[in-house]
């Protein structure tokens, strides 16, 4: 979305000095300065910096009256961009997003003519755009995610209107803000009421039959991706053809037309049409076939590659890996069932577990052991809990492979490979606490590349009548990156941690439509005003986290 995003700041900006009347080299200033304040507000990510160096060098061209070389614009965006940070080129956000703006220059015009033969105009552009979007990014995309979308195209047709509107009122809504806060207030609930449509498209199309097909990764599913889309071009064009020889057939008996007029004769515009095919769309394929094999065999960015913390979609429990070597994983927690963490730690390609926490004895914590257990090397358990036995089904688990657990508190201190853990809580003098206030809180500190570090909390269950004895012994100084909201954001695990911690990134493990009302609205109200973005299992699936090169990025969820 962000290329088409800049068009929009842009192409209003444009508009609004021409109804004005503003000179040529005065709208260019204003379009910069509006591109400028669009990339401060959504942030410099890959696919931003790109279309917004785009941009910048398309409004150049404009005011040297060069309006139609956006092949040669986005080339010269793309060597820009990697001259100033080579990293960009192993970044799967940067080549999807340059692969997508490659899609639309060379094909998405010649798919909207082939489209045009049996569709209106507006909806041949609509069906276009994201049909050849689809068929470029394929190839990579089954590298982050081995499946494929089937109703990704006609998502993107039913969100896509309403699109223009979200960027143009929210930008107007936040310029108005600081200075009109009411008109602003009202401008941006405009942009937020139409962002509710996408969700429903968007969540609609995806509670669909087959919506998502599972695909090979690797070379072989880039090439199979790479040959579905030839295939999808290869119809698309053979229904226009078929449409345009049915108006031909029923013109036979008549004068030859001249002129450029649609639905006349066969032959003599099937060659044109043929050679874009053969001239743009194939050798445009085979390049992103080609980035889905470079991207399978050299991108450190899929799932299985690059994660560093992943918190599984276990529904209404928790359950999160922090990875500290290429199979091996610290695992907090197992969810409520056998299959769904031992089906996420499959999929993470974790073959070892350094250290199984188990923060309390509560089945939506401890229900999956066996799953996680299964088929996996386990070197220590950790546990605690109010109680001096361990639940019958723990212990048998333990038992059927050979594992005893121990007991921790506050002060036990270990490593496995890149990451460093320490026990915050229980203290020793903990006796007579809740299950629930009986977690073990637990700090991972994962060491990246660039010889810095990435802060972990993970808090179990821990309810905020205990939180202040915590905050003591953690002491004024301590900080974390990415906190693991307790008791799934249940009102009674407070807010203090929030608050006191000022995280970058909240975890909550929750599941969807749960009964208990999680997260409770005065967690996501104190989230929120801390200026801490929100993960949800609920809402993203299993969440997956990068630390490479001293950034933490969300990859991907579900």
């Amino acid at each position: 979305m962000s290329g088409a995003n800049v068009s929009y700041v842009l192409g209003f900006v444009y508009l609004l000095g021409s109804a004005v009347r503003l000179p040529r080299w005065l709208k260019a200033a204003a379009g910069v300065a509006s591109l400028a304040g669009f990339v401060l507000l959504v942030r410099p990510e890959p696919s931003v910096l790109r279309a917004a160096v785009m941009g910048s060098i398309g409004v150049a061209a404009v005011l040297s009256g060069r309006r139609r070389a956006s092949l040669s614009f986005l080339a010269l965006a793309v060597l820009v961009l990697l001259v100033m940070d080579p990293w960009l080129a192993a970044n799967y956000s940067f080549i999807l997003s340059v692969l997508a703006t490659l899609s639309l220059v060379l094909l998405g015009p010649a798919c909207s003519r082939w489209l045009q033969r049996f569709l209106p105009v507006p909806l041949a552009h609509a069906v276009a755009m994201p049909t050849a979007a689809q068929v470029f990014c394929a190839p990579v995309i089954v590298q982050l995610q081995p499946e494929l979308a089937l109703y990704s195209i006609p998502a993107n047709v039913a969100a896509g209107p309403v699109v223009p509107f979200i960027t143009i009122t929210g930008m107007v809504g936040t310029a108005l803000l600081p200075l009109l806060p009411g008109p602003g207030t009202v401008v941006l609930h405009a942009a937020g009421w139409m962002t509710l449509w996408v969700a429903a498209v968007a969540r609609w199309f995806s509670e669909l039959p087959l919506a998502a097909v599972p695909w090979a990764g690797g070379p072989v599913g880039a090439a199979g991706a790479a040959a579905g889309g030839l295939a999808l071009l290869w119809g698309i064009r053979r229904m226009a053809a078929d449409s345009r020889s049915g108006t031909d057939r029923g013109t036979e008996a008549g004068p030859p037309e001249t002129g450029t007029g649609r639905g006349h004769s066969g032959s003599g515009a099937r060659g044109p049409i043929l050679r874009l095919a053969c001239g743009t769309a194939v050798p445009a394929l085979l390049l992103g076939a080609v980035a889905g094999l470079v991207a399978s065999l050299l991108v450190p960015g899929s799932p299985r590659q690059s994660w560093d913390v992943a918190a599984c979609d276990v529904g209404q429990g928790d359950g999160v890996a922090v990875r500290t070597g290429e199979r091996s994983a610290i695992v907090v927690d197992a969810g409520p069932e056998t299959d769904m963490m031992g089906r996420c730690l499959d999929g993470l390609g974790v073959e070892r577990i350094d250290v199984l926490v188990l923060t309390h004895m509560h089945l939506d914590h401890y229900g999956g052991i066996d799953g996680v257990l299964a088929g996996r090397q386990t070197e220590r358990v950790l546990y605690s809990s109010a109680k001096e036995a361990l639940p019958e089904a723990v212990h048998a688990s333990l038992q059927a492979h050979g594992l005893a657990a121990e007991r921790a508190s506050a002060g036990l201190t270990g490593s496995s490979g890149a990451a460093d853990w320490t026990v915050h809580w229980p203290a020793e003098d903990s006796a007579g606490l809740s299950e629930n206030d009986s977690s073990l809180v637990v700090e991972i500190k994962l060491r990246v590349d660039t010889g810095g570090e990435v802060r972990m909390l993970l808090t179990g269950d821990l309810e905020q009548e205990q939180l202040p004895r915590l905050t003591r012994y953690l002491g004024p100084e301590f900080t974390v990156d990415v906190l693991k909201i307790s008791h799934h954001g249940a009102r009674n695990g407070g807010t203090a941690l929030i608050t006191d911690l000022q995280p970058a990134a909240a975890l909550i493990s929750v599941g969807a439509e749960n009964d208990y009302g999680h997260p409770a609205a005065e967690i996501l109200s104190a989230l929120r005003a801390a200026g801490v973005q929100v993960l949800r299992t609920d809402q993203l699936g299993t969440v997956l986290l990068d630390a490479d090169h001293g950034r933490l990025s969300v990859l991907t969820g579900r």
